[in-house]
């Protein structure tokens, strides 16, 4: 809930930000404050999925817990696709003003402190219910303690790196041209600069 919460904030000085920035009188005051909102925004979005990668592995084991960690990941990849393709049809059918996205973001933000409370009002409810299970489920976590070493990851097979090294080399070279590759409708003259 913290962390949905400061995306929230973020969100909402963003789109803030963006009404001082047009019609303001004080653009740098509008700069000044879309910088402040994304550091906000940046405090609940990267801690918000490594909790939910957390809040995934209590809820799943072995090989569902893979498939929910993709299945996490995916709709994270699917929601920024859909963003990077809509934010310019939003942007032109506003009258090229900004705040119809961003508007839509926090609308996104709101669903997202609604799922979040509802995560945490089941998981709650299966605390409550699983306390005897838990109890003997530790019980045998303790018998079975591995112990990880560092040059454990001299074991992992070829078809790992092979992955893994195709996902490094994809997010660091497709996702950030993609990000940094906008449409040149949705450059927007910021205090007088371009």
């Amino acid at each position: 809930m913290l962390f949905t919460g400061f995306i929230f904030i973020g969100q909402s000085i963003f789109l803030l930000s963006t009404y001082v920035v047009c019609w303001g009188t004080s653009p740098s005051a509008g700069q000044i404050l879309m910088i402040i909102s994304r550091a906000v925004f940046g405090l609940g979005g990267e801690n918000l999925s490594i909790t939910t990668s957390a809040f995934i592995g209590q809820w799943f084991k072995g090989k569902e817990l893979a498939f929910a960690l993709g299945v996490d990941i995916s709709a994270a990849r699917l929601a920024a696709t859909i963003n990077d393709s809509t934010q310019i049809i939003m942007y032109k059918e506003s009258g090229r003003r900004l705040h119809l996205g961003f508007f839509v973001g926090l609308l996104v933000a709101v669903y997202s402190i609604v799922t979040a409370l509802a995560a945490a009002i089941i998981d709650k409810r299966a605390d409550k219910s699983e306390e005897n299970l838990s109890l003997v489920q530790a019980k045998e976590d303790e018998e079975e303690t591995d112990e990880v070493r560092l040059r454990d990851i001299l074991k992992f097979p070829v078809p790992y790196w092979f992955i893994t090294f195709s996902c490094l080399f994809f997010y660091m070279g497709c996702l950030l041209y993609t990000s940094d590759a906008a449409d040149d409708s949705l450059r927007v003259d910021l205090g007088g600069r371009r």
